[in-house]
């Protein structure tokens, strides 16, 4: 009987968490282990609770497993001891909000899964596997141990390869009775044949794909194991000579080979990793001294049988046997660690998880990949023939007041405000999010984003004064308000919301700006996008910037009874199937007294000429069926549901507008106490109402700002 059980909760429910799962319902006597025992108490999916219902049943844990929707949800659960974290290695900031998440009392094990989504160890089929490094850099990881210490958990590197008894054992013959004598030379391959895809993960730089940092990590492992670790080596990192072979179709390593020396114990270590060829020799891990050589067998990153060959000796095979897939000797770790009062493994520091990611952090420097830039398809965009196409249509004045006056469908097409075609439509473009460059898929968005940051800060300075002030009303049109400042920290202590934050453009504005931001977005390839992106931000991976990114819905946050100083929903309402629910959960999104910020494309006849004829059918630019412009909305359109919508009647005042050229056109404001119902006004005569009239509608105590515009030509 086991003297200590330490009760788990899995983050995620990917292939590497279903074989940690299942090794830890694996008997502890099986591989005789008899101080320490598992039991794991939660399961969290970041999209569903069925989710998470469905891999505890598939793993085979008991019915009492508590199922959870959100990993948010699954941290906070007390009954959760350690949470074994299972996201891929590009997820630095999830990781982070988890380990911020967890009270001290529930430490944390990371684990990487493997680049096919089934586990790395499955070497019984005779598979092809990977693993990934701890963080996609040093940095990175040096940032992931300091919120683990000032939040006093444990955190653990799970290189299971290091756990494991035979490399127990290997180190200790090495090491102590040093069976070899110096160590020498030290040589270990992983190479596997992937097929070339661009499309591939393994192929994305954008999710850190390439040889080294899915291969390499065990290759590099036993030269760390071996040498780095040795006692006379007193942890000096050693000098990297390193080469990479990089694609010719994405800008990742296929290839990398590099020579590790350690002075201090005149010994070198050659690792290489290739997903072009396979290893060859039958012993992928070399190690070879004074007196003889050692070789591991059949994989460096499951070994189960090591060869001695002395010198003048006849050789001895010793076999390992592995009850399981052997996930679970990592997992014991943490227990014993974690009963003895530890925060880190002393097999395996933090310390030198980060030395570890130094080094490879020099490889890639040293091969040219330090920056890993996105990886994009620009669609050519013919700006002289979209701004000829505007001469054109303003002919038509008499199609323009028709296509005004077309009722905007607030029908639903379904129960769910979600598309599922807009969704995967968006997914398939997600990799373009981060190109500036003119034609790019989302180039008119990067350069509205500094008119859009603009436009919220001087509504939301109007509507301080107004409520601070009273009888003084700010025009946010005048020259001294266009001059608002464009850096600082505006939003200090203010809590913000990014419906469809697509790639992360206005989020990460918006946190620079002081804010608490989360962005969420129904796309899980736009979150992948903009959490790898900000990653690659020092003041987003310190916390110096507060930025998270939720794979969920609005809908979903309205059931959480979330709420926010500031909800931005920017080009989002023309790709829902039920607008009127979107703009209901928008408005619950809101905390009283706070401001629901909204844009769109207006329903013109040359926003249709614009977007559907031309971009679509004509020039081909986008995929037909992008743009609905019936679901396209007009500004009095959107304020009279605000103003009628009986769920609404909290707000107190409302602004309609339009941009055209990038400029804001116009904009209405109604009072809290105006009949519900009370007919809108034409957008010509919101540009005329005076200041005097616009200073007697008042900001509520208690009332909501509703800020909308619409995107017109």
């Amino acid at each position: 009987m086991s003297g200590f059980t330490l009760r788990w909760g899995i983050l995620a429910t990917g292939g590497i968490a279903e074989a940690f799962a299942k090794d830890l319902l694996v008997d502890p006597a099986a591989r005789d282990t008899h101080d320490v025992a598992h039991n794991i108490v939660a399961v969290g999916s970041s999209s569903s609770v069925d989710k998470s219902k469905e891999f505890i049943t598939k793993v085979g844990a008991d019915s009492s497993v508590i199922a959870c929707g959100s990993y948010e949800e699954l941290v906070n659960i007390k009954e959760v001891d350690i949470v074994y974290i299972a996201t891929p290695h590009r997820w630095v900031l999830i990781l982070t909000s988890a380990l911020r998440g967890l009270t001290s009392r529930q430490p944390s094990l990371r684990e990487w899964p493997s680049c096919s989504g089934s586990r790395k160890t499955c070497a019984v089929r005779g598979e092809s596997k990977s693993n990934k490094a701890f963080t996609v850099n040093a940095r990175q990881a040096a940032h992931l141990a300091k919120v683990a210490q000032s939040k006093n958990l444990f955190l653990m590197e799970a290189v299971w390869t290091r756990f494991f008894p035979i490399s127990k054992e290997i180190q200790r013959l090495i090491h102590e009775e040093k069976v070899l004598g110096d160590i020498r030379r030290v040589f270990a391959d992983l190479a596997m044949v992937f097929k070339r895809d661009p499309n591939s993960r393994l192929y994305n730089p954008d999710l850190a794909g390439g040889a080294l940092l899915d291969l390499g990590i065990y290759p590099f492992t036993w030269a760390f194991m071996t040498l780095y670790d040795h006692p006379d080596n007193q942890k000096t990192k050693p000098d990297v000579t390193a080469n990479i072979l990089k694609s010719q179709l994405t800008p990742i390593d296929e290839t990398t080979s590099a020579t590790l020396t350690f002075p201090k114990l005149h010994a070198t270590a050659h690792v290489t990793c290739s997903m072009t060829n396979q290893t060859v020799s039958p012993y992928p891990v070399t190690i070879q001294g004074e007196k003889g050589e050692l070789q591991v067998a059949p994989f460096p990153y499951r070994p189960e049988q090591f060869v001695l060959r002395l010198y003048g000796q006849e050789p001895k095979t010793y076999d390992y046997k592995i009850p399981g897939q052997g996930l679970f000797w990592e997992a014991d770790e943490c227990a014993r660690q974690i009963r003895d009062g530890k925060l880190q493994s002393e097999r395996f520091s933090l310390k030198d998880s980060i030395a570890f990611m130094e080094v490879l952090d020099e490889v890639r420097r040293q091969g040219g990949l330090t920056k890993r830039p996105l990886v994009t398809q620009s669609f050519a965009m013919n700006r002289l023939a979209l701004h000829s196409a505007r001469s054109i249509v303003r002919l038509v004045p008499a199609t323009t007041r028709y296509l005004h006056s077309s009722p905007w469908a607030l029908k639903p097409f379904s129960n769910s405000s979600i598309n599922p075609d807009e969704i995967a439509h968006f997914s398939r473009l997600s990799s373009q999010w981060w190109d500036e460059s003119d034609g790019a898929e989302f180039a008119l968005l990067h350069r509205m984003n500094p008119v859009r940051v603009r436009w919220i800060l001087e509504k939301l300075e109007e509507a301080r004064k107004d409520d601070t002030k009273g009888e003084e009303w700010v025009d946010w049109r005048s020259q001294a308000n266009m001059q608002a400042p464009k850096t600082g920290r505006q939003l200090e202590g203010m809590s913000v919301l990014d419906i469809g934050c697509g790639g992360g453009l206005l989020s990460e504005t918006l946190s620079r700006l002081g804010a608490r931001t989360t962005g969420i977005d129904a796309s899980q390839n736009n979150i992948h996008i903009a959490t790898l992106h900000a990653s690659q931000d020092p003041s987003f991976v310190s916390g110096e910037n507060q930025l998270e990114y939720q794979h969920t819905s609005a809908e979903a946050l309205v059931g959480r009874d979330a709420q926010f100083d500031v909800v931005c929903a920017m080009e989002v309402v023309e790709h829902v199937d039920n607008p009127a629910e979107f703009l209901r959960n928008c408005g619950k999104l809101v905390k009283p007294g706070g401001h629901l910020f909204m844009s769109t494309i207006s329903r013109t006849p040359i926003s249709y000429f614009l977007t559907v004829l031309m971009a679509e059918r004509v020039l081909g630019l986008v995929e037909r069926g992008t743009h609905t412009h019936s679901k396209y909305v007009n500004p009095s359109e959107l304020v009279a549901f605000f103003r009628d919508d009986p769920q609404l009647r909290w707000i107190s005042r409302t602004y309609g507008g339009s941009v055209g050229e990038l400029d804001i056109a116009g904009w209405l404001g109604f009072g809290r106490n105006e009949p519900v119902g009370a007919p809108a006004r034409t957008e010509a005569e919101d540009l005329r109402s005076s200041s005097e009239e616009l200073r007697r509608t008042k900001l509520m105590k208690n009332g909501t700002c509703v800020v909308y515009y619409g995107i017109g030509f």
